[in-house]
């Protein structure tokens, strides 16, 4: 099970299937799958397997939590470590590669909570998973998830071709480690 993780606004709770209804509703919404699902449909199906290949992957320390505020009872996004889902470009360096991926109910978007959702997963990536690296990829377009990982520390590092858009990829690399920390062998470089 993944760990609850809180910042000064938000609760990160693991996803679970009690989270699914709520989820949905937010990756139905049109500005929020207009680029992660390239605008389509998302068939409550496909969404349900999405949750469990996410519990599949907590054994590892990753997988998705939901996104919580104190003002709304529901989840209001969610936010993931996951397996790399597409072909990155060569300059990234060799896998395995662990990509973070996030999204937020259009209602709460230009509060600073994705950045500070982002931080924390991060934190948490690099204090107890102990990954050296982390990826995101974001559809060209998509100028406010590009400044978000940006204002995180993120830093572009090539394109690659997506199924409708050209996606740009971003790399974090840990903060240095001190002379006794180890790494597991799957985030080495």
């Amino acid at each position: 099970m993944l760990p609850t993780l809180r910042t000064e606004r938000l609760r990160l709770d693991a996803a679970t299937d009690s989270d699914i209804d709520a989820l949905w509703a937010i990756w139905r919404e049109p500005d929020v799958r207009r680029y992660p699902w390239d605008d389509a449909a998302i068939e409550r199906p496909v969404f349900v397997d999405a949750i469990g290949r996410s519990e599949s992957l907590a054994s590892g320390g990753i997988g998705m939590w939901t996104i919580r505020v104190a003002t709304a009872p529901d989840p209001v996004g969610a936010v993931a470590l996951v397996p790399v889902g597409h072909a990155p470009p060569r300059d990234l360096g060799p896998g395995p590669h662990v990509e973070l991926i996030y999204s937020l109910s259009r209602r709460f978007w230009g509060r600073g909570l994705a950045r500070e959702a982002i931080a924390a997963v991060v934190g948490y990536a690099f204090d107890t998973l102990a990954l050296r690296r982390l990826v995101a990829v974001v559809d060209v377009p998509n100028a406010a998830s590009h400044r978000s990982l940006l204002r995180t520390g993120f830093r572009r590092t090539g394109d690659s071709d997506g199924p409708k858009h050209r996606l740009a990829w971003y790399a974090l690399a840990a903060p240095e480690a001190s002379p006794d920390r180890t790494w597991p062998e799957e985030a080495r470089e």
